[in-house]
């Protein structure tokens, strides 16, 4: 009988490292963060924390859906995954989440307009006295920052990056749309549709990991050290370079 405990006993603690020691990390529905062939910025940044983490046993799983920002932020919240990639920082986020010590990139806020656009606001100051509406993705630290601007107007009602592109390309109803160089200068060159990114780099923002108070130190440190190395030996900075580069 004592055996049989042993052996039960020996099974749960087994079984509790082996959970303890994974870490679930989540993704965006945000392109060209994430891509649907795995070849973002922060898909390529998984895949090396991956390799660099399994050396130290720790399984990496990605979850391959690509969820809305309010979605991953709940479900960083409630533990049902650890680790997302590409967070600005708000106030608000640090009461309940950890973040990196290390940005893993850094964006510039910036606007989209039609090619042929007039008024190119250069100010949030022009931006308020000629009254141009701003449009801004709903829920995001972007938008939250915008909003905070004396007398700009915003329309934050905005989910899907492809609505925006169709919507300001055609003119139906959008005029600007408040957003990083990121996404945006992606979506300018690939899309094929009028449009441009007006030259106004209104701040500029270190994005980092965001991590779930449900992981455990020990698990954060581990990938925290992995991207310490990843810096220190420049692999970090061969995957930002290939987004950010001549932005």
């Amino acid at each position: 009988m004592n055996r049989i405990k042993i052996c039960v006993i020996t099974l749960v603690i087994t079984l509790s490292a082996a959970q303890a020691a994974e870490i679930i990390f989540l993704k965006q529905n945000s392109e060209p963060k994430y891509l649907p062939d795995n070849t973002g910025l922060c898909d390529q940044i998984y895949q090396q924390l991956e390799q660099r983490l399994g050396q130290k046993g720790i399984t990496v799983v990605v979850d391959p859906a690509f969820y809305p920002v309010k979605r991953f932020l709940k479900m960083l919240e409630d533990g049902q995954a650890h680790v997302f990639c590409g967070a600005g920082v708000t106030e608000e986020r640090k009461q309940i989440y950890y973040y990196s010590e290390l940005p893993v990139y850094q964006i510039s806020n910036v606007i989209l307009a039609h090619k042929d656009e007039s008024i190119i606001p250069t100010s949030f100051q022009e931006i308020a006295d000629k009254e141009l509406v701003i449009g801004s993705f709903y829920g995001t630290s972007s938008s939250a920052w915008l909003k905070q601007q004396p007398n700009v107007l915003v329309s934050d009602g905005y989910v899907s990056l492809d609505q925006v592109i169709q919507m300001v390309a055609h003119v139906k109803g959008l005029r600007y749309f408040f957003y990083h160089d990121l996404g945006l200068n992606y979506y300018v060159r690939t899309s094929g549709e009028p449009l441009q990114v007006l030259p106004t780099k209104f701040r500029t923002i270190p994005q980092k990991m965001l991590y779930s108070r449900h992981l455990p130190e020990t698990l954060r440190k581990a990938v925290e050290n992995a991207l310490q190395d990843m810096t220190t030996d420049g692999s970090l900075t061969d995957i930002q370079q290939q987004f950010l580069n001549g932005h």
